[in-house]
């Protein structure tokens, strides 16, 4: 069975990178399953995101053919496409490439599309918190949603809470859903040599917390720097140190990053905040796994793929208390109120000064591997259900 992905264009898709990351090493590790990917990106798209996901394919990509880009070429492109219900050039470019299965995510293949397909929606944010995104923006995602759960094959959420949310706000996706609650492939532990050389390389010379998030405003760094700075209050000499790694931009509020920063430096939080911005993979499991915990403080999360490489880990965390990290690690961390900077400056103490429990590693990395092969079963299973499914 032979499967489509789709890059889009430019380079702002780090979350969706991450899931099919995860995602492709299934089929590249697993042969037996008879799925095979095949990657499709355009010019446009980040030669990044391509190298990192190439390891899983077994032929080379496939960069789609340029477009029109005028104002006048989109409309009657769009026109057309409407006309016929269905996305006449990948339907053709698939076709091509004797596609099966395609997996949609950002892009409209339509009512009369003869391939099946298989629609992921990442999350459900633009209902629960609209004011984080542009008018435009919160436009654009409804009628994208509203057009792939109407007429995709079959519908992949992450979660339990993301199946009633899509049920509830897409009644005509029902019938149609699957859950896939992913799980990532354990990074290769390194020898406490090259950790150190990592930890020397970013400047970090003390224990730390580590919170790999972009700096988008729903991620909520504001609530790590307020509660640092009440720890400072609260202790002038403690060693509290935070360090994040993440791409720096946000681009439904450009000014966002800025703002963390200046208030980093107006309140001198500099050797206790550290942000890396964007650091090679490698670095980021090396990072998880040199750290004391894993901090999410996030407002909301389709299903955290910082929190599964925590937990591939045995990493003890600190999680924001929302439903999917309740739904995603049951009691297995320790909750926060994402608006409460006293409750985590309370924590961020406690951890600081070892009086937080922690997970035993061992026994968490152990139970990790039992839900990877778990994922690895569920995930073919749903492919082959919504291959067989067709429109």
């Amino acid at each position: 069975m032979r499967v489509a992905f789709v890059l889009p264009p430019g380079d702002s898709w780090t979350g969706g990178i991450n899931y099919l990351d995860n995602l492709l090493s299934v089929f590249s590790e697993n042969p037996q399953l008879g799925i095979t990917p095949v990657l499709f990106h355009t010019a446009e798209t980040n030669p990044a995101y391509v190298q990192r996901l190439k390891k899983h394919l077994g032929s080379e990509p496939i960069c789609m053919p340029a477009q029109a880009t005028g104002r006048s070429a989109r409309w009657l492109r769009a026109a057309g496409n409407a006309l016929a219900l269905k996305n006449r050039q990948l339907e053709s470019i698939f076709r091509e490439q004797d596609i099966d299965l395609v997996f949609q995510t950002s892009f409209w293949c339509g009512k009369r599309f003869v391939i099946p397909t298989l629609c992921w929606l990442p999350d459900f944010q633009h209902k629960h918190l609209p004011h984080f995104f542009t008018r435009f923006g919160l436009l654009k995602r409804e009628l994208g949603y509203r057009l792939m759960s109407l007429e995709s094959s079959c519908i992949l959420v992450s979660s339990q809470t993301s199946r009633a949310d899509c049920a509830h706000f897409y009644p005509t996706s029902r019938n149609k859903l699957q859950v896939l609650p992913f799980r990532v492939k354990p990074g290769n532990r390194v020898e406490p040599s090259k950790r150190q050389a990592v930890l020397a390389e970013h400047g970090i010379d003390r224990p730390y917390v580590y919170l790999p998030n972009q700096l988008w405003q729903h991620k909520n760094h504001e609530v790590v720097l307020r509660a640092i700075r009440k720890t400072l209050e609260t202790d002038p000499s403690t060693r509290v140190l935070i360090v994040a790694t993440g791409g720096a931009e946000d681009p439904r509020h450009p000014g966002h990053p800025d703002k963390l920063f200046d208030y980093i430096k107006t309140h001198e939080l500099q050797d206790h905040f550290r942000f890396l911005g964007l650091v090679p993979y490698e670095h980021v499991s090396i990072l998880m796994q040199g750290a004391d915990y894993m901090i999410n403080p996030s407002f909301f999360e389709g299903w955290s793929t910082t929190v599964e490489e925590a937990r591939s880990f045995g990493k003890s965390m600190l999680l924001s208390d929302i439903p999917i990290h309740r739904e995603q690690v049951g009691e297995d961390a320790v909750f926060f109120d994402p608006h409460d900077a006293s409750q985590l400056a309370a924590l961020l103490l406690a951890a600081a000064n070892q009086e937080l429990a922690t997970l035993d590693a061992a026994a968490g990395q152990e139970q990790y591997q039992a839900l990877r092969a778990e994922f690895v079963h569920r995930t073919a299973h749903i492919f082959r259900t919504a291959a067989a499914s067709g429109k």
